[in-house]
């Protein structure tokens, strides 16, 4: 008898204005390239940005400062540019929770 396989999804969003600052840029740049470099290890992804200022966020995580990282409704980043290493610190913890 086989077993249900279930894919628990990572849900990772940079978070900044709609048209994004030199800042917010450089966060999705850092945060793209950990995730490539992290690859597999990461598993099922959804990546996306969101208006940190719009009513859904705001009711959801309260005000954070951009530019913000957040996975599995965790924050990881806010207010600065964060490392790459950090990303990737912060996404490992996530998984770690997630498991």
């Amino acid at each position: 008898m086989g077993g249900i396989n279930i894919t628990k999804k990572l849900k990772i969003y940079t978070l900044g204005p709609p048209n994004p600052c030199t800042k917010c840029k450089k966060t999705r740049k850092n945060l793209e390239a950990t995730i490539e470099k992290m690859g597999k290890t990461l598993g099922d992804i959804e990546y996306s940005h969101l208006d940190i200022k719009s009513k859904e966020v705001v009711e959801k995580y309260g005000i954070l400062q951009g530019p913000a990282v957040i996975a599995n409704d965790i924050v990881i980043s806010q207010g600065h540019v964060p490392t790459k290493k950090k990303l990737e610190d912060g996404l490992k913890k996530v998984m770690e929770m997630a498991k």
